[in-house]
């Protein structure tokens, strides 16, 4: 190729970029403040601080979970109904556990499994406590409070707090807030547990399993322990405190400053279930002035059975 052909691509190149440069279609930049718009636009699920004051969509809110804890018990929350999610005894071990020399704490309480819902009446509906999602004030190691509203914005708290030690729970309800809408005489706590087996002897620790109470003027009770049969009975008089015996742990519930009014208990034997090997249901009823007058204080016990602690 001489050197007038060369010079003639050059040239024709040349031409070719400033008619692109002068004439050719321009992509407009990116609208940057457009962007920002559109992108703060977008439907997310809400985080569980901003709240609507009139209610609270639970599909809205992301789930959290909080843990307090002390030496002997680690206790597992949730901002969802501001509900028990775990108990774990950090000193106590399951017999399989044990024998394969794992360090995992003993399950007392498991939400996967168990229930332990709070129906407070208001208008002609029970509103399930549990189901209510919560903002947090409070936290610490130890401690933490949890906030939710009802439709009409009114505000139900309830608190957790551990000691230093010790397998006690204390647990407050306070729904002042709400006292004008609460519609009938009772509240009524509905407690379930699907009991996994822990020991050695499945048969004995089904058999062992059952429901325990204390009834006013009176000594502590409990159903029958048969294996193989449903037991069921109804308490009309006042109830002291309920428990949910598991041979050697128990889980209970103690009522302070007042007394539940009555309660149905239920210990069904799963005979075909290698590990829901039993069921015990309690649902549980309580003066509801009890609650208006901000007496909404109870105390858990998840540790070993030792009726000495919680009499």
């Amino acid at each position: 190729m001489d050197r007038n052909s060369i010079t003639g691509i050059i040239i024709i190149v040349g031409m070719l970029l400033g008619y692109e440069y002068f004439f050719g279609s321009k992509i407009p930049a990116p609208d940057t403040n457009k962007a920002i718009v559109s992108q703060k636009n977008v439907s997310k699920p809400s985080k569980i601080d901003s709240i609507d004051k009139k209610s609270i969509d639970s599909t809205n809110v992301i789930a959290q979970d909080f843990i307090i804890e002390n030496k002997d018990i680690k206790v597992t929350l949730s901002n969802i109904g501001g509900k028990i999610k775990e108990v774990q005894l950090k000193n106590y071990y399951t017999y399989q556990n044990y024998a394969n020399h794992k360090k995992d704490g003993l399950i007392l309480f498991d939400a996967k499994k168990d229930k332990f819902d709070i129906l407070l009446p208001i208008g002609s509906q029970k509103l399930n406590v549990s189901s209510l999602p919560s903002t947090t004030e409070n936290v610490s190691a130890k401690s933490i409070t949890f906030i939710s509203k009802t439709s009409s914005g009114k505000t139900i708290k309830q608190t957790y707090q551990l000691n230093e030690a010790g397998f006690e729970l204390s647990y407050s309800l306070d729904t002042k807030d709400v006292a004008s809408e609460l519609s009938t005489s009772e509240f009524t706590i509905d407690w379930t547990e699907n009991v996994h087996q822990t020991e050695k002897d499945i048969n004995e620790e089904r058999k062992a399993t059952i429901n325990y109470l204390y009834q006013e003027d009176e000594e502590f009770d409990n159903l029958s322990e048969k294996p193989s049969n449903k037991e069921s009975e109804t308490l009309t008089k006042r109830v002291d405190w309920i428990t949910f015996k598991k041979k050697y742990f128990i889980a209970g519930l103690i009522p302070q400053k007042f007394n539940f009014t009555k309660a149905e208990l239920n210990a069904t034997p799963n005979l075909s279930d290698s590990i829901n090997i039993k069921t015990l249901n309690a649902k549980i009823a309580g003066n509801i002035s009890d609650l208006q007058n901000g007496n909404g204080q109870f105390k858990f016990y998840f540790g070993p059975n030792d009726y000495s602690k919680i009499k």
